[in-house]
């Protein structure tokens, strides 16, 4: 096996593993590849990686009169970019001839973005946007909770593991159809306020290695760039189409799967539509929402890491003065990606666990986790009597 078989090998497994680097332990395990191959065609395996990652190795075994125990020349003499890479340690080792063996271990620095500034400039380019009166809106209308709970956009189930397709183009169709369809019906009704429920793991993935937030592996067919793209671009047409309906208050809720994207979302919807005054966008990222309508208390979350018989006791607790001057009760779930209703007489608190459109992958379809309705929920509440209707898209 040449050199460029080895690194070749190194770049597959680390793919494989999902890793970016690897130790020689690992490498050695996976690939059969003895140290010896390693060290005779490269020398060491630090070599190895420093050819296939690109780090620089700046270690060196033999003293070098030239340069000194000064960090600063001992980096200049060595070519790192310090613009790129970070010390996270330096040992220097001083002989008895007055030269230096010295060793450094650097780390890449990660990417940072001014994010307040980039938003702040979003802000100050998008023109004003007054508020208008729509022939469907009225004072004494319903308010109107659109909820598309984990969609999981950029998930990807092909039907002959899964039983069904499931991509981006797939889930942005499908999206599309539901806010069309939603739309339709709602002009039947009378309709004060809209309540856009977002977030809800609306993406399937959080970063560049295809994880969670938690660093959990997802099947996806999509890189995060596209993806993030993707899910502003449809959010942003559908919420131009139903402020035409009633004003829209967009609620970001956070998901297990896509929390840090869902955030940055929020935060560029709350840019794009801040000179809108007909949107309005809450991304404060608090796990747990509450809002008054009426005589209802309705309460927003994912539904992740939390136990049910917890929810309407903390409604009470950290919404006191709305929960007690309201006479009905309500908390939307997302994350199980099937509807249960659950009726909590004590609290006098109607729970409700929101199906899904997302197709079902291969982990889902393994475990049994499957089979569920596809579908997203419409809610309509009136201010007196609370929740009066329910429209369903159903695929």
């Amino acid at each position: 096996m040449n050199k460029q078989e080895i690194k070749n090998n190194y770049s597959e497994t680390c793919s494989s593993l999902g890793f970016d680097k690897l130790t020689r332990k690992q490498f050695v395990k996976s690939s059969g590849i003895s140290r010896r191959q390693i060290d005779n065609l490269f020398g060491s395996f630090n070599n190895l990686k420093s050819e296939v990652c690109g780090i620089p190795i700046i270690s060196e075994d033999q003293p070098l009169k030239s340069v000194g125990k000064n960090l600063e020349s001992v980096l200049e003499t060595c070519g790192v970019d310090t613009e790129v890479w970070d010390v996270s340690e330096f040992n220097t080792k001083e002989l008895s001839s007055g030269d230096f063996l010295f060793t450094i271990y650097l780390k890449k620095k990660k990417c940072s973005v001014d994010f307040k500034s980039v938003i702040q400039n979003i802000r100050d380019f998008i023109p004003s946007v007054e508020s208008h009166k729509r022939p469907n809106s009225s004072s004494e209308g319903l308010l109107c909770e659109i909820n598309i709970a984990d969609l999981h956009l950029g998930k990807l189930c092909h039907i002959s593991e899964t039983g069904n397709n499931y991509d981006l183009k797939i889930a942005s169709k499908i999206f599309r159809e539901a806010i069309d369809y939603k739309i339709e019906q709602l002009l039947k009704y009378k309709v004060e306020k809209i309540f856009f429920v977002l977030g809800n793991d609306f993406y399937h993935f959080d970063n560049l290695e295809i994880t969670t937030t938690a660093g959990t592996k997802q099947d996806s067919d999509t890189r995060l760039p596209k993806m993030f793209q993707e899910g502003v671009k449809l959010i942003i047409e559908a919420i131009i189409k139903l402020q035409e309906i009633a004003p829209v208050t967009g609620i970001i809720v956070s998901g297990n799967h896509g929390n840090v994207l869902e955030f940055c979302m929020g935060e560029v919807l709350n840019a794009y539509f801040y000179n809108n005054d007909n949107v309005t966008i809450d991304n404060e990222p608090t796990p747990r929402k509450y809002y008054r309508y009426g005589k209802n208390l309705i309460s927003y979350l994912h539904g992740d890491g939390i136990k049910f018989a917890q929810l309407p006791l903390l409604m009470a607790s950290e919404a006191k003065k709305d929960w007690g001057e309201t006479n009905h009760h309500f908390i939307r779930v997302g994350h199980y990606h099937h509807q249960k209703i659950i009726l909590d007489e004590v609290s006098g608190c109607t729970l409700e666990v929101l199906p899904s459109l997302s197709g079902t992958d291969f982990w889902h379809k393994k475990k049994g986790f499957c089979n569920n309705l596809r579908a997203a929920q419409t809610a309509l509440y009136d201010k007196e009597n609370g929740l009066v209707a329910k429209i369903y898209f159903n695929l």
